[in-house]
């Protein structure tokens, strides 16, 4: 439980000064990172989260993350079901988070 909490703080840390769909569009990569699932749909979260759980992790409203969820599905960058949400293009969600490209090896020995 401690390491979830300090996962928790780092987040809201890393997310200070952007607005509450940025901050979304960070987290979401990050549990993938930690707990991704690739599925034919894309990838899941792989952890059971509830909206109101979502919006806790970047501190707002259960509404704002309701809101935020369906203007990223609407987008076609995740796709949400019952404590579910699949990310179907990460590279555009990355974007959508100004998250920037992955780092290329490229260059390097």
């Amino acid at each position: 439980m401690g390491d979830r909490l300090r996962w928790a703080n780092q987040r809201r840390l890393e997310f200070a000064g952007y607005d509450s769909d940025i901050c979304l569009g960070r987290l979401l990569p990050a549990v993938l990172a930690q707990h991704g699932r690739t599925g034919p749909e894309g990838t899941d979260l792989g952890v059971p989260l509830t909206q109101v759980e979502l919006s806790g992790l970047i501190g707002a409203k259960e509404s704002t993350a309701q809101k935020i969820l369906r203007d990223l599905s609407a987008r076609g960058l995740v796709r949400t079901g019952h404590r579910r949400v699949t990310v179907t293009d990460l590279p555009g969600l990355a974007a959508f988070a100004d998250l920037g490209p992955p780092p290329s090896d490229e260059g390097q020995a």
